[in-house]
């Protein structure tokens, strides 16, 4: 538990307006994962770049959404959730990477979208660039703003996993580390498992609980700014760009890759992951790196 957060946490009004939490779950959704067509099944000299604890990284280094939230016409600060009706298309040279709400496969960002969409203040400016049409903003929830919430316990955990004298010790830190914000985005009700033995029979009874830390505005704006930060990335290696998935990149060739700050182990740092390895990609999900004579394969989803 981060004593911070849950301090700050136990000041807020338990009384949530039910709309603003509505709109926050609407908004909450995870990382990207997309595709350049072009590459589909053709195996390339790339090279692969992974974002060291990309959502601890967020949590450490910007403010968190605070409070209960105000509803305004409209706002700059970055803890500011907008929801806007836009009907538009990707502009040429971007990457489209707004789901239509209709469509329930996520990963799917089609060049034209159309409907009412609940964006966090940098992913709103970011749709705005990389969209052309319409955008009427109907309201934003201006929440407050802290700094720190996170630091103890992220920089406990980072030191920690860096630190660790074996793979056990350091993939529990890395656990510890990465499975925080999560934590948030739980729902706030939850039917568990609890067995029951009676003779020679085990049965297992649901069992609602409550969620104590469940605070959804706090996940839903970490995964806008990991969203941001990977967008960001493949905008300014547009013309090299393979594959990205919630915290990597990969691109073709040996070059540099442009505007991608690298180091193995600095938080919010991109670790040169995949180093000259021969890559093909079926879709989504799928794909298959080659390198010294030994190939493996990642199929985490059926490929369309």
């Amino acid at each position: 538990k981060s004593g911070a957060w849950w301090n700050a946490h136990k000041e807020e009004t338990k009384e949530k307006d039910p709309d603003i939490e509505r709109d926050i779950v609407e908004s909450y959704r995870g990382g990207l994962c997309i595709f350049n067509s072009q590459y589909k099944c053709k195996e390339v000299l790339a090279n692969g770049y992974d974002v060291n604890s990309l959502y601890p990284s967020i949590m450490l280094t910007l403010p968190m959404p605070f409070g209960q939230g105000k509803k305004v016409q409209t706002s700059e600060s970055i803890t500011s959730l907008h929801v806007v009706h836009i009907v538009a298309t990707i502009k040429e040279g971007r990457y489209p990477f707004i789901p239509n709400p209709a469509n329930l496969d996520k990963y799917v960002y089609p060049k034209e979208i159309s409907g009412i969409f609940y964006l966090w203040k940098d992913e709103f400016d970011l749709a705005r660039l990389c969209y052309e049409g319409t955008f009427s903003e109907i309201c934003a929830y201006e929440f407050g703003q802290k700094k720190g919430l996170f630091t103890e316990y992220v920089t406990k955990w980072y030191n920690a996993k860096k630190t660790a004298s074996n793979k056990v010790d350091r993939a529990y830190a890395k656990m510890m580390l990465n499975s925080l914000y999560g934590k948030f985005g739980q729902r706030s009700e939850l039917i568990n498992s609890v067995a029951q033995v009676r003779g020679n029979q085990v049965t297992y009874v649901p069992v609602r609980m409550k969620a104590r830390t469940y605070d959804a505005k706090i996940a839903s704006f970490i995964a806008s700014e990991g969203r941001v930060k990977l967008l960001q990335a493949i905008q300014m290696n547009y013309d090299r760009f393979i594959y990205a998935d919630t915290d990597s990149v990969v691109l073709e060739g040996s070059g540099e890759p442009t505007g991608l700050l690298l180091d193995d182990s600095k938080l919010g740092y991109f670790k040169h992951d995949k180093i000259n390895v021969m890559f093909k990609a079926l879709g989504q999900k799928t794909y298959i790196t080659t390198k010294d004579g030994e190939t493996s394969f990642t199929i985490a989803g059926v490929v369309k």
